[in-house]
C-alpha cells in the first residue's frame, strides 16, 4: 500500500520510480511471494510511471520451471531480456576515458592500460578499480604507490564478488 501511495504521488510530480530488483531468482524460489504480489506490481507498471528492472542469473523463461505460479503473472510479460557481457577493449577504454573526464582528469593511457591489466574487461569490477585509480591519481596519472594501493583496495572490494563466482560455477 505504502508503494501505491507512493507511485501515486510521483504521477503527479512528472517523476518516474525505478524498482531494481537484483538476484531475482530468489524471489522466484520464495514460496511467500504468491502471484498476488506480482500481479499488484505489474499493475502499478500499468497505471503509474513505474519502471522495474530485474537481474538474475538464470533467464526469467527458466525460472518458470522453478515456481510456475509464481513466474506465470502477467508482471513477467513486460520485460524484454538483455545479457549483460564483458566489455570489448574499445567500451572499457571509453567507459573509464568518459568517467575520469567527467571527473576533471582523464586517465592517461598508461593509466587505463593498467586497469585493464589488473582486473579485465568486467563492468563492475573496472568501476571499481576506475574509482580507486580515480581517488589516486595526479592529473591521469598513477605513481607506483598508487597503482599498488588501487590493487590492494580493488582487490579487497571483489575478493566477495569473486568468491560469489566461484561457489557458483559449475563443474562445465
Amino acid at each position: 500500500e505504502e508503494l501505491l501511495f507512493h507511485t501515486r504521488a510521483l504521477a503527479t510530480q512528472k517523476r518516474q520510480l525505478i524498482v531494481i530488483l537484483d538476484e531475482f531468482e530468489i524471489f522466484t524460489e520464495n514460496e511467500r511471494f504468491q502471484p498476488r504480489l506480482f500481479n499488484r506490481l505489474r499493475g502499478l507498471a500499468t497505471q503509474f510511471p513505474v519502471q522495474f528492472v530485474i537481474a538474475s542469473k538464470e533467464p526469467l523463461a527458466r525460472l518458470t520451471f522453478a515456481n510456475p505460479d509464481v513466474v506465470s503473472s502477467s508482471f513477467f510479460n513486460i520485460f524484454a531480456p538483455f545479457q549483460l557481457s564483458l566489455f570489448h577493449e574499445q567500451e572499457a577504454v571509453e567507459m573509464l576515458t568518459s568517467l575520469s573526464g567527467r571527473g576533471g582528469a582523464v586517465f592517461q593511457a598508461d593509466t587505463i592500460d593498467y586497469l585493464l591489466e589488473l582486473v579485465g574487461p568486467h563492468p563492475h569490477f573496472l568501476q571499481v578499480a576506475g574509482f580507486y585509480a580515480f581517488e589516486l591519481q595526479n592529473k591521469g596519472v598513477l605513481s607506483p604507490d598508487a597503482r599498488s594501493a588501487v590493487k590492494e583496495r580493488a582487490l579487497e572490494e571483489l575478493e566477495g564478488h569473486l568468491e560469489y563466482y566461484w561457489r557458483d560455477l559449475t563443474a562445465e
